[in-house]
């Protein structure tokens, strides 16, 4: 195996530039305080899917539940009295949106002729870091004082604890001088508005970030604007637009033309010092953290460029300078945050001549694709930017209600209306990203080191696969990986407290070379029907490898590393292994060559497979002779009997080449010629049921294959059924033909589909069909062991073996090609029943016998005749015979093994025998004479003891 080098890996995550989400599930908002005040705030909420979700004011106790069909938009009211109003005092006013489904929101602030909206970032575009972008007001002296409204923004807590630092760039209504930091504490829902302390100043470039001890698990929103704002010239208008955190600006903006204005502006802020900002590639511009710089009264759509991130704002003027409409404020849109899709509500108002329109930025090659309610637009409508080239816009008005908009492509939108000392203007995005996978993978099988990106405190490694196991704490882990993986790093930050978790994708590397064998060789030859051992030299898990071997129609198992492959014809195999995780792949291939044979197999059976000790059982060798082959290449076999409504074809796919594909509209069959199957056989094909469209086109339940023999031509007998939502890929089947005796010397097969839609309908097709019938063998047969044959060359040896045999046969055909097989019979062990005594019954009791075997349990015993015994069924049953009785005793044993023994049971006729003596009281040295009296039926004998006391002890009377 190749090692790959160690490595010690500091892994970040992706840190360019974000596109902030613009569609999501939960949002947080706030309305900033509208010139003398609100006439009606609410939210319009766009679904593509059918959702439902909540507004509420969580801190004030508010909410109302709402409804959006799918491609549909709701408004929703908020009371008024959530307005945000003053500076400089911590509300309870944040809203609160929460949907089932992904939503966009826009937030409308309504008053009579200082209307404006915004489009809200759902929670996940949220960040820490801010600066402001927001307009001057205006201090207007009248008979009974002076009116003013001011520049402000606002902050929305998401999460209890947030601690932001403002850093304004004018005094505040507060006090809170230009320049001077100042730290607010919120909790969630909590509002934080900011107002200049001058209707004449601009909070632009203020910062708003948060602390050290908030950290980045608290993010909150930034909305900045004017209560009523001027700009250049006569008249105001509310300006509410929600801030982008800085690390999601752009590099590169396209301002648009705005509906009949006859004027507009726009400006550039920087966030860092030394930015350089193009505009139509002139010369350029210089701009220090903080800085704007503001063109007005332009005509012309301009393209900008910076060196470092930079917020570009659309600006309209007022009415004295722009013709009609009043001030806005809109926060552009990167060129990279271009949407497909998205849908937008004009807004009402009581003026009667209000015109609403809609400026679009694509791509110029796609305007086409571009399409506005459905409809493509007018390229006519589109002008090109003339100081840079790729993107076109448009300004197209439209009527008062939804709209929606797509493109594959991608554009840019802005919605807007203006009427006479009136105007909105929102942005129009549609964008939700994807969860991402890990940024990097770690591809190795060699020791590595993974490193947090940033230091965390109380760090945990954990892997995707076993997340309950801690496999090491700290900032760093090494190993050795030994499988396919992500590895998880979880700890906090300090001293903000935030969670952080960060991810690396670790796998193992695909080796460049596979070394392929076939049979365990570099290449193999095999005969044809027999089966090749694919393998690999290298180590390959198909539990952290994907592996594909093709033709895969032709192996057993395609994604395992060492297959059986069964080839008709010369055939290279080949592998793709390719790493999961993107760590590589590598293909290589083997070559099998095949030698051509009418043999498909050798089968070895025998009459009994377990036989006793000293047993003889016969043994069958037979061949599976390939009688009838079809590929379907080019055409079928003329061999066929008929074929009905199909035709070689790869319409609906193939294991090679073409297939027998059934598309016809009547009858649907494949009929064989009669084969002789009086001693069974074999039919190997590859079967597909469309399940799909056409021209494979799926078969409906019930709509099956069906194969079927007849032996007469006429009657059809079913063998197997194929159902159709089984086989929606090519499969292989094997069906046996069962020994059918001489009726079966004339059998046909047929391959039908009973049933079918019709033409072009409910597909089906066959592959490398083979039909096989089992006969002897002609060719060279030798069995092995022969000692235990009485002819190790026939197919039908006789054995005899002693002990467990595997009897093995080979065949060799007229090609040279060897087949084999093997079958085993047990003997069983040596069995014997022990010789049994004779033995004699006395008396009128009788007498136990005991019959043993030699080996064996679970025994069965017999005994013949049953006359005078207890049982006849066991092993020691008691005999008590009238008469002198031979028996015999059979034992079978749990394999059926017999054996037999005899045993005779005499019977004596001595019944009495009774001894009397002369004188029972002697004195020293006298004798007496002894008697006996015996009852006997037969012939017996007499013996005194002790017999040296007695004169004749063999005589009745002594």
């Amino acid at each position: 195996m190749h090692r790959f080098l160690s490595a010690i890996l500091l892994l970040a995550p992706f840190w360019a530039a974000a596109q902030p989400d613009t569609r999501g599930r939960e949002f947080w908002l706030g309305f900033m305080q509208n010139a003398s005040g609100t006439q009606q705030i609410s939210v319009r909420i766009a679904a593509e899917q059918a959702t439902t979700g909540t507004v509420e004011v969580p801190l004030a106790g508010w909410s109302t539940a709402f409804s959006v069909p799918a491609n549909g938009v709701v408004s929703v009211a908020v009371p008024n009295i959530y307005e945000v109003t003053g500076s400089e005092s911590v509300l309870d006013r944040g809203v609160h949106i929460t949907s089932v489904e992904p939503v966009t929101v826009t937030a409308v602030n309504y008053q009579n002729q200082t209307t404006d909206a915004t489009q809200v970032l759902p929670i996940t575009a949220l960040g820490t870091s801010y600066r402001v972008d927001a307009l001057e007001g205006t201090a207007t002296a009248y008979q009974n004082g002076t009116y003013i409204f001011r520049s402000e923004f606002m902050v929305v807590a998401t999460e209890d604890g947030t601690e932001v630092t403002i850093t304004p760039t004018a005094t505040t209504t507060a006090g809170h001088a230009p320049g001077v930091p100042f730290t607010v504490s919120l909790n969630a829902g909590q509002t934080y508005q900011v107002q200049a302390l001058s209707g004449l100043t601009d909070l632009s470039g203020t910062t708003v970030v948060g602390t050290a001890q908030s950290g980045p698990c608290r993010p909150f929103a930034v909305f900045g604007g004017s209560m009523c704002a001027v700009v250049s010239c006569a008249a105001c208008d509310h300006v509410n637009e929600q801030m982008e955190p800085v690390n999601t600006w752009g590099n590169a903006f396209h301002t648009v033309r705005l509906g009949n204005l006859s004027a507009w502006g726009y400006r550039i802020l920087a966030n860092e010092n030394n930015t350089l900002v193009t505009i139509d590639g002139g010369s350029p511009v210089l701009l220090q953290a903080g800085q704007l710089h503001t063109v007005l009264n332009t005509t012309q759509p301009a393209c900008i460029n910076s060196s470092k991130p930079v917020s570009v704002s659309q600006l309209m003027q007022g009415a004295t300078c722009a013709g009609t409409g009043d001030p806005s404020l809109l926060l552009l849109q990167a060129d990279d945050r271009m949407s497909t899709s998205a849908r937008f509500t004009t807004l009402t108002s009581t003026q009667a001549n209000v015109y609403h329109y809609v400026s679009l930025v694509t791509h110029t090659g796609a305007i086409s694709q571009l399409l506005l309610d459905g409809v493509p637009l007018s390229a006519s409508l589109f002008s090109t930017y003339p100081g840079c080239a790729g993107l076109s816009q448009a300004k197209v008005q439209v009527s008062p209600g939804t709209h929606s908009i797509s493109s594959p492509a991608g554009f840019l939108a802005y919605a807007y209306g203006v009427a006479s000392g009136e105007s909105y203007l929102y942005g129009v995005s549609n964008r939700m990203a994807e969860p991402m996978d890990p940024d990097t993978v770690i591809c190795s099988n060699g020791s590595i080191t993974l490193t947090a990106p940033i230091v965390l405190s109380n760090a945990q490694w954990t892997t995707a696969s076993d997340p309950g196991t801690v496999l090491a704490t700290g900032n760093s882990y090494t190993f050795t990986p030994d499988h396919n993986d992500v590895y998880r790093v979880d700890g906090v930050i300090l001293p903000s407290g935030c969670p952080k978790h960060f991810e690396f994708q670790v796998g193992l590397p695909v080796e460049p070379q596979l070394n392929l064998t076939a049979n365990g060789l570099p290449t193999a030859s095999v005969c044809q029907f027999s089966s090749v051992q694919l393998g690999t030299g290298s180590v390959l898990d198909p539990q952290w490898f994907d592996l594909h071997w093709s033709p895969s129609t032709q192996v057993s198992d395609p994604a395992i590393p060492d297959p059986v492959a069964y080839p008709m014809q010369d055939t290279w195999y080949k592998l793709m292994v390719t790493s999961p995780v993107g760590c590589g792949s590598a293909v290589d291939s083997v070559l099998v060559t095949v030698q051509t044979s009418n043999i498909f197999a050798l089968r070895t059976t025998t009459a009994d497979d377990s036989i006793c000790a000293g047993g003889i059982t016969p043994l069958h060798a037979e061949v599976e002779r390939v009688l009838y082959s079809d590929a379907f290449e080019g055409s079928a076999g003329t061999w066929w009997g008929s074929i009905s409504g199909g035709s070689p074809d790869a319409a609906c796919g193939s294991v090679t080449g073409q297939a027998l594909y059934f598309n016809g509209g009547g009858t649907r069959s494949a009929t064989s010629p009669p084969v002789d199957f009086s001693n069974g056989g074999m039919v190997h094909f590859a079967l597909k049921i469309g399940a799909g469209a056409a021209p494979c086109d799926d078969a409906e339940p019930g709509e099956d294959v069906v194969l079927e023999y007849s032996t007469d031509g006429s009657t059809w007998n079913l063998l197997a059924t194929f159902a159709e939502h089984a086989y929606p890929a090519f499969t292989q089947v094997d069906a046996a033909i069962p020994p059918l005796g001489p009726s079966g010397a004339s059998t046909r097969l047929r391959w039908r589909q009973p049933l079918h839609s019709g033409a072009g309908q409910d597909n089906w097709s066959l592959d490398n069909l083979l039909i096989t019938r089992y006969e002897d063998p002609t060719g060279q047969l030798s069995w092995t062991p022969g000692a235990a044959l009485d002819n190790a060359q026939s197919a039908t040896p006789a054995a005899t073996p002693t002990g467990d045999t595997w009897f093995h046969a080979q065949v060799t055909g007229t090609s040279g090609c060897t087949y084999a097989d093997s079958v085993l019979v047990h003997v069983a062990p040596a069995f014997t029943i022990l010789p049994i005594n004779d033995t004699t019954r006395c008396g009128i009791a009788g007498t136990q016998l005991q019959a043993q075997v030699s080996s064996g349990t679970g025994i069965q015993w017999s005994w013949l005749p049953a006359t005078g015994l207890s049982s006849a069924t066991v092993a020691n049953p008691v005999a008590s015979p009238s008469a002198t009785t031979s028996y015999t005793v059979q034992a079978t044993n749990s394999w059926g093994c017999m054996d037999d023994e005899q045993v005779t049971v005499a019977v004596s006729g001595l019944s009495t025998v009774a001894a009397t003596a002369s004188d029972q009281n002697l004195c020293h040295g006298e004798s007496v004479n002894l008697a006996s009296n015996v009852a006997s039926t037969g012939a017996y004998s007499i013996a005194w003891t002790p017999a040296a006391l007695v004169q004749d002890p063999a005589s009745g009377a002594t």
